[in-house]
């Protein structure tokens, strides 16, 4: 790719501008879980035969699968 000419930090999932930037993410994390994280748990680990899946309105669907997300495609 081409360099952006910008300053990166990252840090865990997420990467911004500054480190001001990143606190100010993992604060918004700690406080609202990006409006709703599904799981008991933050740390949450699946079985590798499980495959990629997303949790939609309670409904797991995977990759090609027709979703709620997709489905005015």
């Amino acid at each position: 790719g081409k360099p952006i000419n910008e300053p990166v930090v990252q840090h865990g999932p997420f990467v911004m501008n500054t480190q001001d930037e990143i606190r100010d993410a993992f604060h918004d994390y700690s406080r609202t879980k990006f409006d709703g994280w599904p799981w008991p748990r933050d740390d949450m680990v699946f079985a590798q035969d499980k495959g990629r899946f997303a949790l939609i309105d309670g409904v797991e669907t995977r990759p090609g699968e027709k979703s709620c997300m997709n489905a005015d495609l």
